[in-house]
């Protein structure tokens, strides 16, 4: 008997080669990030002390966020304790001015799909002179998650969600610690993750082949 693959047969296992890496892979087109001034860049900024704004609770001075809860700091780079932005010219410390207690947050409502998948993700800043660790809170509608860094630098983390309504909250809040005095946040984004186009011409094709293979069988 020959051992070599019929026509039908290697057609079946090319499209299976084609659609296996697709089931792992095939959704990981990035998006652009669906919140607004991600990285604090737009509002009316101005210098209160030492290259810092006092935004006051409740205050949308930032353009597209709401503070809350307490006092913020926006800080303009290089600030006179040379805090330098992650991303851009500003970033926020939500300790404020002096480790307030409770710590502070900012939120932004976004557009979202429901039963779509986003990936929220942010950069948060320690500077160990000021204390460690630095703790913050990310909730994307009822989704949430604390994240905790014990090294100097900017760090960047994520929080996957899944949107159950039309548009869904997005809050980061520091979690104050007693001897922690700066909680930097910067670079933060929304977006979703679809099938590349690529990815679907390849499914479809891995698919097309197979429904060939099924027809001949028939």
């Amino acid at each position: 008997l020959s051992t070599m693959p019929t026509l039908p047969r290697l057609l079946s296992t090319l499209a299976l080669a084609t659609l296996a890496p697709l089931s792992a892979q095939a959704f990981v087109l990035v998006q652009p990030n669906l919140l607004v001034n991600g990285s604090f860049e737009l509002g009316a900024w101005s210098n209160t002390s030492l290259g810092y704004m006092d935004v006051p609770t409740g205050s949308t001075v930032i353009s597209g966020w709401t503070t809350l809860d307490n006092r913020v700091a926006w800080a303009r780079t290089p600030t006179g304790d040379g805090v330098l932005a992650s991303d851009g010219t500003f970033s926020l410390d939500l300790t404020g001015f002096g480790n307030l207690s409770p710590n502070a947050g900012v939120t932004q409502t976004i557009t979202t799909v429901p039963g779509a998948a986003y990936t929220l993700s942010f950069q948060v800043d320690a500077i160990p002179v000021y204390g460690l660790p630095v703790v913050v809170q990310a909730q994307a509608g009822a989704t949430s998650q604390v994240f905790s860094k014990s090294g100097a630098g900017w760090q960047t983390f994520s929080l996957g969600f899944t949107a159950t309504g039309p548009s869904t909250a997005i809050t980061l809040h520091g979690v104050r610690q007693a001897a922690t005095g700066y909680v930097g946040l910067d670079a933060v984004s929304v977006t979703a993750q679809v099938p590349e186009p690529g990815a679907w011409a390849l499914m479809a094709g891995g698919l097309a082949l197979l429904g060939w293979r099924r027809r001949r069988g028939a």
